[in-house]
């Protein structure tokens, strides 16, 4: 018996659109695969919870919730209900999963999508990014030659560079290709034509860390084709967000509000921004991940602090009358591909059970990235870059973390 991403998906989409109804949505894969070919209901419903419902959300009608409630309730035990979940973890940090729930491991149950490449290209590719840090993907290309599949031989090459856990579900748009071509092709133009420097480059972008070994649960989402694309929101009370601006030269990283709280429209970092960037003699380029951020004060602090060298907003006042950051790209944030799974490695490797604990963890983590891992994260950025201008912005790199 095996849980395919085929039966997950016919699931949570029969448990949508039967009015959350753990048992209708357990008859649909019964009838559609057979009984006999799909998991328990117990492991149906616990997958269902994991992904779509708060930890203490029950469906009264399905006649299951004590035994749900009381695998929820253990934190510390595996137990083999006879369905193995892939579990992916980060490459260069180790396990980071001992005494996690069940729970947790159907929330990491998403694999890998599956990237069967020429070994010998794979390897030659690796080599040539390791001898020549600053090569571009044109420069490997002639340096290694001609493959039937250069793009699914590149989409193995960064998620290997950078493989983190898996979290997230969402649906990607047609619409987000064409600003993902613009973004990539504004911002590689300017490179190329020097008014850009890649040393005075910023990427920015803030993200929710809490007690539950995961980031961005708030706002959970996955992006690119694979696996499904539902949305998951849910509260936790020990959490913190935090704020990061990166580039070859420096890390900034910084809690905001000292809470989770923070308005929708980014208004919450201005006082950040503020104290990092106001009357810096250095002309730096700020590029934000966020174009929904849209508050006014926000963008007049932007305008104050970099005059027009701002990338990533939707605003007239901006670098080039105002360039979107791309949504549903993450793989071209190097916050998002690098920074935020690299923190989370470090972070959970113990249990959080404070405020104060989570944030020394994060601080902690912080001071294990080097000059040198800043500084491949940034090139890395800017290959992946090349990787959507070759693809049009039709291709996804998912994102792990």
């Amino acid at each position: 018996m095996s849980f395919t991403q085929q039966m997950k998906l016919a699931l949570l989409e029969a448990f949508v659109d039967n009015d959350r109804s753990f048992e209708a949505a357990i008859d649909h894969i019964h009838r559609v695969y057979g009984r006999d070919n799909c998991p328990s209901d117990q492991i149906c419903i616990m997958f269902i919870n994991a992904l779509l419902l708060d930890d203490d959300t029950s469906d009264s009608s399905s006649g299951h919730n004590s035994d749900m409630e009381e695998n929820e309730s253990n934190d510390e035990e595996n137990e083999d209900h006879g369905v193995s979940w892939p579990v992916q973890h980060g490459s260069d940090h180790g396990s980071d999963n001992e005494g996690e729930s069940d729970n947790d491991i159907i929330e990491q149950s998403a694999q890998f999508e599956q990237l069967h490449v020429d070994p010998s290209a794979f390897e030659a590719l690796k080599s040539f990014f390791k001898d020549n840090p600053e090569g571009t993907i044109a420069e490997a290309q002639t340096a290694i030659g001609e493959q039937d599949d250069w793009v699914k031989l590149l989409k193995k090459y960064f998620i290997n560079q950078n493989p983190m856990y898996i979290r997230i579900f969402h649906h990607p748009e047609s619409e987000h290709y064409t600003l993902r071509k613009t973004f990539a092709d504004r911002l590689l133009d300017s490179l190329g034509s020097g008014q850009i420097s890649l040393e005075n480059l910023v990427f920015a972008d803030y993200c929710t860390f809490n007690s539950h070994r995961s980031v961005q649960r708030q706002t959970y989402k996955f992006f690119g084709h694979y696996p499904p694309y539902y949305v998951r929101l849910r509260w936790h009370p020990i959490a913190v967000k935090i704020y990061a601006a990166m580039s070859l030269n420096f890390l900034i990283i910084n809690f905001v509000d000292g809470s989770t709280s923070c308005d929708d429209d980014g208004s919450c970092l201005i006082d950040t921004i503020k104290i990092n960037f106001n009357n810096r003699e250095d002309k730096l380029w700020y590029v934000q991940d966020g174009n929904d951020l849209n508050s006014t004060d926000l963008h007049q602090t932007l305008r104050e602090c970099f005059d027009e060298r701002v990338i990533g907003f939707e605003n007239s006042q901006f670098f080039g009358g105002g360039i979107v950051f791309p949504p549903n790209s993450p793989f071209i944030s190097p916050c998002d591909f690098f920074l935020w799974g690299h923190i989370r490695n470090h972070v959970y490797r113990t249990k959080i059970t404070s405020l104060v604990q989570l944030r020394e963890a994060i601080v902690n983590a912080a001071s294990t990235i080097t000059p040198e891992m800043r500084r491949e994260a940034i090139r890395a950025t800017i290959r992946r870059l090349e990787f959507v201008r070759i693809t049009n912005g039709e291709e996804s790199i998912n994102v792990y973390m």
